[in-house]
């Protein structure tokens, strides 16, 4: 993998189903800005995407994963597409660049109070099609939020912490 960093053009990498014996472990990399990993074994996701610098964009939809990869050290970083998978927002570490958090089709049944302190840049969040149930306060504190989306949950009514999101526009 050490190879494609001599590739100065590739900007985007596709790996669709693919069966690693072991662990995919990501090389050194400073020109890719797009990264889109799908298969049937969350186990052979990398732990970190740090060796990535430029990546601005993550996409493991349908990679049937049940955490939000660690993206602390991924300072460009600012959309990750995580649906359609097993998350359940149970430890997940900080972001400060992240804009755009897609968790559409996952397993969140709450949405905790630390999401306020941990994705603090977030302008877009959808948790369609989660059983959703309970929304912290905490998501009230994502100050630059324009964007809201909780279609086919198990929430009864407007969550009060919507009403504190004074940049929300949908």
């Amino acid at each position: 993998q050490a190879e494609l960093n001599s590739l100065t053009k590739l900007s985007s990498i596709y790996l669709y189903n693919n069966v690693p014996s072991k662990r995919l472990i990501l090389g050194e990399n400073n020109h890719v800005n797009y990264l889109r990993i799908a298969g049937h074994h969350p186990d052979k996701l990398p732990k970190s995407y740090k060796n990535f610098s430029s990546l601005d964009s993550l996409n493991i939809n349908r990679s049937m994963t049940t955490r939000i990869p660690d993206i602390r050290k991924n300072k460009e970083l600012i959309i990750l597409n995580a649906v359609s998978n097993n998350i359940t927002l149970k430890g997940y570490k900080r972001s400060h660049s992240l804009e755009h958090l897609d968790l559409r089709g996952n397993k969140v049944t709450r949405i905790p109070s630390s999401i306020g302190r941990k994705y603090k840049s977030l302008k877009a969040l959808s948790f369609n099609t989660n059983p959703v149930k309970k929304v912290k306060p905490g998501l009230g504190k994502l100050k630059d939020l324009e964007y809201l989306s909780f279609y086919g949950n198990g929430i009864t009514e407007i969550p009060a912490p919507v009403y504190q999101l004074s940049n929300l526009q949908v």
